[in-house]
């Protein structure tokens, strides 16, 4: 930074800019309850030179204290300028001297170059669309950027500068978007510090209140520890998952034993947030039910296959009830809570990611009906006042979409998403139709996790026994795109499709599973496919089965 004093009069005169810092003001500053206590900070003072103490502010000059001061005769016209740098946290002070020689353009030179490079070094996607892929280089970047570290971890954090602190609901999600999109080390690193929020009963819970937690943190777990090979430490996060997976059971055995109408479900929470009802919240079973199925696939990944086939039997027994609870309620679709009363929140999760009803109930479309009618259509969804837009809270109705065969619905969710950012590419939580987001400041690291998680399940979806390409692939992308080094539970993989004339075009990295192609926009296969592909059902979709490597097929007009 410089402060320049400039005599702009017909007389000399004397001139003089002051700096002073000074402490926090009367709002409490934040501090980690899990981090080790911290060495005593030197008094404030500013630095020069080139000594190896730590200060909180630099400039040329010799300096005493918190207050800096140059002062000047000047002729008429005649400017003096003074540098001073101002770190973020207190610094070296031969780091701050390197850091004034470097001009401001050299700065942002070094942060693009930087990003650049963390960005190469993940999945890549060229689909000829700069808007999409402006969108997906904001997005990586405030997620990699909404992280701090807590002693010895690093974890995730609600945003940079309001939510400085670590809720499993959010930190999950962007373990997850970054892992689905390459950045393995960084996710692997998060989830690491997730774990440490499990308590000693086995739950996971970060926040008071919000026993979805356990769920999500084994979601996040899953969906890290094993794209795109099981990581070394898998047996910790088994170990974790079963203890989680035993205490969810003891919390659903008691109720039970109740013989209550809604005893078979998690008992009653009161998050003091979203749903904004105590009641017993359908998020959380639905979370839960995420969670067995996590805990089932870690298990068996680390080889205990008789406790992940305990696992898999409960969660099915457990789904059971979860649609005998909805059939007991007047509700036409999945309400928020058992008592249905709150808000849609975790009930928005329930087809995907949560997956506790398959992608076809009828209970989940309507769901979707109802949150998109208030809202004007497919997109984003409500949230309190009807002028209030929520930016990733009905995300995952776009990957429900899409499964459930609602493509143009998914793309109208992916529409949104794109429109409703910042100037600078950020995303923030809440607004006004407007566009005014009052305290609740950008960016939100959770909304770039939804927009990076529903664009990468467009291209590459591997949560099943099959792998599926160009589910929601825009009509556009189909010129020609390529997307190199994704991460599926079958490796890195490689994807190039496009529509020639009146065929379609895939080359992609082989699997040992089927995968299943999916045809451009509105198009349909126009005969039946050369062997070894086989034609859907549907007709919108051709099987290739494993090994396969690439495909062609004609399309009707």
């Amino acid at each position: 930074m410089v402060a320049r004093a400039t005599n702009q009069g017909t007389d000399p005169c004397d001139a003089a800019i002051v700096w002073t810092l000074e402490p926090p003001g009367a709002d409490p500053t934040f501090v980690a309850f899990d981090a080790p206590p911290e060495a005593s900070s030197p008094p404030l003072h500013w630095g020069s030179g080139n000594s190896a103490d730590t200060c909180y502010g630099w400039s040329p000059g010799a300096h005493a204290g918190p207050e800096l001061r140059e002062s000047w005769r000047l002729a008429p016209r005649a400017s003096r300028s003074l540098r001073i740098v101002l770190p973020a946290y207190p610094t070296l002070n031969r780091e701050l001297a390197r850091a004034a020689d470097r001009s401001h353009g050299r700065w942002v030179d070094e942060a693009r170059r930087y990003w650049e490079r963390e960005l190469d070094r993940a999945t890549r996607f060229e689909l000829g669309d700069s808007r999409v892929e402006a969108a997906l280089r904001a997005a990586r970047i405030v997620m990699l950027s909404c992280r701090e570290r807590r002693g010895p971890r690093w974890v995730p954090i609600g945003g940079l500068f309001q939510y400085r602190d670590v809720w499993l609901r959010d930190g999950a999600r962007v373990a997850q978007a970054l892992a689905v999109t390459g950045h393995t080390a960084v996710a692997r690193q998060l989830v690491q510090g997730l774990a440490d929020f499990q308590w000693p009963q086995g739950a996971f819970l970060s926040q008071r209140g919000q026993p979805d937690g356990t769920g999500q943190a084994l979601w996040a777990f899953q969906q890290v520890l094993l794209r795109p090979t099981a990581d070394d430490s898998l047996s910790r996060y088994a170990d974790a998952a079963w203890r989680a997976w035993a205490w969810c059971e003891s919390q659903l055995e008691w109720g039970r034993k109740s013989r209550w109408v809604f005893g078979a479900m998690m008992p009653y929470a009161d998050p003091r947030d979203a749903e904004l009802v105590r009641a017993q919240l359908v998020g959380t079973d639905a979370w839960s039910i995420a969670g067995y199925r996590a805990a089932a696939r870690l298990l068996r990944a680390s080889g205990l296959r008789s406790r992940a086939d305990s696992v898999d039997a409960s969660r099915e027994r457990y789904a059971q009830d979860f649609e005998r609870a909805l059939a007991r309620t007047t509700s036409p679709d999945v309400p928020p809570s058992w008592q249905e009363v709150g808000r849609d929140w975790g009930n928005l999760a329930v087809g995907w990611p949560c997956v506790a009803l398959p992608a076809h109930h009828p209970r989940l479309r309507s769901l979707a009906r109802r949150v998109w009618s208030v809202a004007g259509g497919p997109g984003l969804v409500t949230y309190g006042d009807t002028d209030s837009l929520h930016y990733y809270l009905g995300a995952d109705l776009g990957t429900w979409a899409l499964l459930a065969g609602e493509r143009s619905a998914a793309d109208s969710v992916l529409e949104a998403l794109l429109l409703w950012r910042s100037a600078s590419g950020a995303a923030g939580e809440l607004f006004s139709r407007r566009g005014d987001f009052g305290r609740n400041l950008l960016p939100h690291p959770t909304a770039a996790a939804a927009l990076v998680s529903l664009l990468r399940n467009t291209l590459v979806f591997d949560d099943g026994d099959t792998l599926q390409l160009t589910l929601g692939a825009r009509a556009a992308w189909w010129r020609r795109a390529r997307v190199r080094d994704a991460p599926t539970y079958w490796g890195l993989i490689d994807l190039e499709f496009r529509r020639r004339g009146g065929s379609a075009e895939w080359r992609w990295t082989p699997v040992p599973v089927w995968t299943a192609l999916h045809l451009p926009p509105g198009s349909r296969v126009a005969e039946s496919p050369s062997p070894p592909l086989r034609r859907a059902a549907t007709g919108d979709m051709v099987l290739a089965p494993p090994g396969t490597a690439r495909a062609q097929v004609k399309l009707s007009r």
